[in-house]
C-alpha cells in the first residue's frame, strides 16, 4: 500500500535538490518523466532524446545548461485521452477548501458527493486525494483511505495502511505507533481488533472485553473508535476518510458517523461520503442522520 500511495500521490524530490550540481533543466527532464498523469509525461522517446541532446549541446558549447521549454519536439502519433477530470471544478474546489480548513484550523469536516451510479463520484474524490497529497507534501503528511459500506458491516480504515502512509514507519517508529495505540485503546483494544484483525499484529494479543448492556456497549465502542482515529488524526498528521455507498449504511454505523462529526474531541479529520441520491428517499436513515448532525451544529 505504501508503494501504491507513492505512485499515485507522493511527489519525488527533484534530482537537483538531492545532489548539488545537477543542472536544473536536466532535473526538470527527470521530473517530467516521473509526472503522475500520462499527459504531463513525455509521449515519445524522440522527445526525450531531443531535450537531452539540447542539454548536451549547451554543456559542450557554453559549459552550462540554460533553461528551455521541454517537449517542443515531443509530438505523439496517437491520440492520448487526458486523465484530468473536467467539468467538476466547483465540486473539487469545495472539497479542497474543506480539507484546507482541516489542515489549517484542525476542524472536523463532513462532505458529501451524491449522484447516480457511474456518474463519477469516486473520480471527484480521487481529485481531492491527488490535490491534498500535493498540498501537504511541503508542510505535513496526510493519511487517507477509502472504504465501501455494505449492509450490516463496517469496513473502516485498515491500520496497516494508515501506518504505511506519510511516511512508512521504520522498526523504531512501529514501536511508537504501538505505544500510542495501546495508550489510546487501553483495556478495550479487542473491540478494534474485532473490527480490524490486522491491528493485532501491531498491538499484540488483547484481553477480552467485559459484556455490558447494549447501550453501554455502543457508547463504549464509539469512545474507543474515536480514540483509535485520534491516534492518526493529529495536527501534524491530518486524516481523510472516504466512505462510499452510504445509502447502504446500517443504523449503528450512522450513529458512529454522527458521533465522530459532533464530538468535540475529534479534530484534524475530514470525512467524505458518497451516496446514490436516487436510492435515498426523504425518510432514508442517512438523511435523518444528516438532519440530526445539522441540528446539533446549530445548537
Amino acid at each position: 500500500m505504501e508503494w501504491v500511495h507513492c505512485h499515485i500521490a507522493r511527489q519525488p524530490v527533484p534530482p537537483n535538490e538531492r545532489v548539488t550540481g545537477v543542472p536544473g533543466p536536466l532535473s526538470a527532464i527527470v521530473m517530467k518523466l516521473l509526472a503522475k498523469t500520462g499527459e504531463e509525461r513525455y509521449q515519445t522517446a524522440a522527445g526525450v532524446e531531443a531535450d537531452l541532446r539540447k542539454c548536451l549541446a549547451d554543456l559542450e558549447v557554453y559549459g552550462c545548461i540554460d533553461r528551455f521549454p521541454l517537449g517542443e519536439h515531443d509530438g505523439s502519433d496517437r491520440l492520448l485521452i487526458p486523465e484530468k477530470l473536467y467539468g467538476r471544478e466547483r465540486e473539487i474546489e469545495a472539497l479542497i477548501a474543506a480539507f484546507d480548513r482541516v489542515v489549517a484550523q484542525g476542524t472536523t469536516e463532513l462532505m458529501f458527493v451524491s449522484g447516480y451510479s457511474g456518474i463519477g463520484k469516486s473520480s471527484v474524490v480521487h481529485e481531492l486525494h491527488r490535490c491534498s497529497s500535493r498540498r501537504v507534501a511541503c508542510s505535513r503528511p496526510v493519511s487517507s483511505t477509502s472504504t465501501s459500506a455494505t449492509p450490516h458491516t463496517r469496513r473502516w480504515a485498515r491500520p496497516s495502511r494508515a501506518l504505511s502512509l506519510a511516511p512508512h514507519p521504520k522498526r523504531g517508529e512501529l514501536g511508537r505507533w504501538r505505544d500510542s495505540l495501546s495508550e489510546a485503546l487501553g483495556p478495550n483494544g479487542q473491540l478494534i481488533v474485532n473490527l480490524v484483525p490486522e491491528l493485532e499484529l501491531v498491538i499484540g494479543k488483547q484481553p477480552p472485553v467485559a459484556d455490558s448492556p447494549p447501550q453501554d456497549a455502543q457508547n463504549r465502542f464509539q469512545m474507543v473508535f474515536r480514540r483509535f482515529l485520534g491516534v492518526f488524526a493529529r495536527e501534524e498528521h491530518p486524516l481523510a476518510l472516504f466512505l462510499d455507498d452510504l445509502q447502504w449504511l446500517d443504523a449503528a454505523t450512522l450513529d458512529l458517523l454522527e458521533h465522530l462529526v459532533t464530538h468535540p474531541d475529534v479534530r484534524h479529520l475530514m470525512l467524505v461520503g458518497a451516496y446514490r441520491d436516487n436510492e435515498v428517499s426523504p425518510s432514508h436513515p442517512l438523511l435523518r442522520t444528516l438532519d440530526a448532525i445539522a441540528r446539533r451544529e446549530r445548537s
